[in-house]
């Protein structure tokens, strides 16, 4: 692992632990969420990260870890923009950061889900795909 896969893992995960905490603070203050369009933005983040990571042909299609990594910050930024259209008429941080960690999630979730059918389907041989 070089040192830029390290900082992008480092910073990925960083982001998702600091959307939840902000998510757990806004609960705790009582905001409100409005689990509609946190429900929206989760499937704008996992249609995101299907389109990007499996097009044009697949898991194939990735070429390098480079084009993954490339591939996820578009699929995020893809669910943030959503994110931001559908908060954008509410009132500051009302819930925006739980939308925002939804998105965060929704957009993990098709990889996720990839490595986890892989070990299942593989039994956990590294040759199997």
């Amino acid at each position: 692992m070089t040192g830029t896969d390290a900082l992008f893992i480092a910073w990925w995960y960083g982001a998702g632990i600091v959307l939840a905490a902000a998510t757990w603070i806004a609960v705790r203050r009582g905001e409100t969420i409005d689990y509609e369009v946190v429900l929206k933005v989760m499937l704008v983040g996992i249609a995101a990260g299907l389109v990007l990571y499996l097009a044009p042909n697949g898991v194939a299609s990735i070429d390098s870890p480079t084009d993954f990594k490339l591939r996820m910050l578009a699929a995020l930024a893809i669910a943030w923009a959503a994110t931001y259209a559908m908060t954008r008429s509410r009132p500051p941080a009302q819930g925006r950061s739980a939308v925002a960690l939804v998105a965060f999630i929704g957009v993990n979730a098709p990889p996720l889900a990839l490595v986890l059918s892989a070990t299942m389907v593989c039994g956990g041989h590294p040759n199997c795909l």
